[in-house]
C-alpha cells in the first residue's frame, strides 16, 4: 500500500513538473498580442469595434476557476462551456463563453477560440496550446488559476495603495479649476473698476477662461470623440504598440503601467 501511494505521489509530481516545464519553453516562444495573427476559422471582430472590456483580470479568473473546477468534475469542456455561459453574470464574458463554443463545434482548437477575443493574454493562450497538444488541460488549468488568482490580489493591492493620492489628486483638480472658473475671473473685474490693467499672464489666463466658457459645451462632445478614436486605435497592433512606447517613457507613470504589464 506505501509503494502505491509512494507511486501515485512521484507520478503526479512528474506531470506538474512536466507541464511547468512545458510552460517555461513556451514564454520564449509567445508571440506579442498585438502582432498575433488572427486564428484560423475563429470568428475574429474588427479592433477597431470591438467591445471595451473592464476589469479582465477578474473576469479570467471567474472564466477559469469555472472552467477549472468543472473538468475536475468529469464535465467535458463543451458542456462546461456551455453551463458558464448559461450561469454566468458578466453578459462580456457570456459573450465570449457563447462564441467560443461555437467556434469549438466548428472544430476550431480552444486556444484559437479564446484568441480571437481581447481578453486573454498571449501567455494564457500558450498555456492552453500547451495543455491542448500534452492532453494536460486540467493540470494547465490548475496552474493558470493560480496566476489568475495572484494577478487580481496584485491589482487590488496596487488600487487600494493608489486610491488615496487619485483622490487627493482629483480634489486638487476640483479646487483648481473652480478657483480659474469662479474666483479669478471676478479679481479682472477689480482690475476694470479701477481702470487699471492686469498683468499679462492674467489677461491670458482670463481669454482662455471666457473662451472655455463660451465654447466649452461644443469642446466637450469633441474631445469625448477624439479620446474614444484614440481609445480605439490603441486597440489596434500599430497604435497599441505606440500608445505603450509613449506611456511606458512618462516618468512615474510608465514605471506603474509597466508593473501592471508585469502582473
Amino acid at each position: 500500500m506505501k509503494k502505491a501511494r509512494t507511486t501515485r505521489s512521484i507520478r503526479s509530481q512528474s506531470k506538474g513538473a512536466e507541464v511547468e516545464r512545458s510552460a517555461g519553453e513556451v514564454q520564449n516562444m509567445v508571440p506579442s498580442k498585438r502582432s498575433q495573427p488572427a486564428s484560423p476559422g475563429a470568428t475574429v471582430a474588427n479592433p477597431l469595434f470591438k467591445p471595451i472590456i473592464f476589469n479582465k483580470d477578474r473576469l479570467i479568473l471567474d472564466f477559469t476557476e469555472s472552467l477549472t473546477h468543472m473538468l475536475a468534475a468529469g464535465i467535458v469542456l463543451l458542456d462546461a462551456l456551455e453551463i458558464i455561459h448559461q450561469e454566468g453574470k458578466n453578459p462580456v464574458l457570456r459573450g465570449i463563453v457563447r462564441q467560443v463554443s461555437l467556434d469549438l463545434n466548428k472544430g476550431v482548437a480552444l486556444n484559437q477560440a479564446l484568441a480571437a477575443h481581447d481578453l486573454f493574454p498571449p501567455i494564457y493562450l500558450a498555456m492552453i496550446r500547451v495543455g491542448e497538444t500534452t492532453g494536460k488541460l486540467r493540470e494547465v488549468l490548475g496552474q493558470l488559476l493560480q496566476n489568475a488568482q495572484a494577478a487580481v490580489e496584485t491589482r487590488e493591492k496596487v488600487f487600494s495603495v493608489l486610491f488615496y493620492p487619485a483622490f487627493l489628486l482629483t480634489l486638487s483638480v476640483g479646487v483648481v479649476a473652480y478657483l480659474t472658473m469662479f474666483i479669478i475671473p471676478k479679481f479682472f473685474g477689480i482690475f476694470q473698476s479701477l481702470q487699471a490693467e492686469p498683468p499679462l499672464v492674467t489677461q491670458i489666463m482670463i481669454g482662455v477662461i471666457k473662451f472655455v466658457q463660451g465654447w466649452g459645451l461644443y469642446l466637450l462632445p469633441v474631445v469625448a470623440i477624439v479620446a474614444i478614436l484614440v481609445y480605439r486605435w490603441g486597440r489596434t497592433p500599430a497604435g497599441g504598440q505606440q500608445l505603450e512606447r509613449l506611456v511606458l517613457q512618462i516618468p512615474q507613470v510608465g514605471r506603474l503601467y509597466g508593473l501592471f504589464l508585469i502582473h
